[in-house]
């Protein structure tokens, strides 16, 4: 029996620009010759950027795949203090820099018409890296990593048979405070009207 495409489960692929809100730990470090630390830990950052997720339905609406996310930020402020000629001097740096997130996704949407409603669980890392261009360029940029546990509420709606457009919230339920905000243009390898 020959092989066709709706042998295949529902497979998808969503798309566009994000925007998030994170709070930077503490940052207390040596970069190079220079001692640099945050001058406060509590400073709420905005970042913005691309989301990109792949999903595969498994069945009765449960679906699973992957998510990842690239974003650009400016901040946090830091104190940079170095030793010169035996006295310890300090500057102002500000920062700016990108932050990555890689995801796992497991979720359920139900259909209703053209429209569909979603809720997802998604552990996975984010990692920030920042540099500061007050300091010469062979200082390294510095990182930190978190884990993350987000839950997501989704709404679609098709606006063709194979082609979604997607709003996603999301909160890291691990970390208060960490929220995203993504719209998503979806291309989906199946008709869901048509089966």
């Amino acid at each position: 029996m020959p092989f066709v495409a709706s042998d295949l489960p529902p497979v998808w692929v969503e798309a566009g620009p994000t925007v998030m809100h994170y709070t930077p730990d503490k940052i207390d470090t040596s970069a190079g010759m220079y001692h640099v630390a945050t001058t406060s830990a509590d400073h709420g950052l905005a970042a913005a950027g691309g989301r990109l997720r792949l999903f595969v339905e498994i069945d009765d609406g449960w679906y699973a795949g992957i998510e990842s996310d690239l974003a650009s930020f400016n901040g946090p402020s830091l104190t940079g203090s170095w030793i010169a000629r035996g006295s310890t001097m300090t500057m102002d740096m500000p920062t700016h820099g990108t932050i990555e997130q890689g995801k796992l996704v497991v979720g359920k949407r139900v259909m209703l018409g053209r429209w569909a409603l979603g809720g997802e669980l998604a552990p996975g890392l984010q990692v920030a890296q920042y540099t500061s261009l007050s300091v010469p360029n062979y200082v390294e940029p510095w990182t930190q990593s978190w884990y993350v546990i987000e839950a997501h509420a989704v709404g679609s709606v098709w606006i063709a048979d194979r082609l979604s457009l997607a709003v996603e919230a999301s909160a890291d339920v691990v970390h208060p405070g960490r929220a995203q905000l993504a719209v998503m243009i979806g291309g989906h390898l199946d008709n869901p009207f048509a089966r």
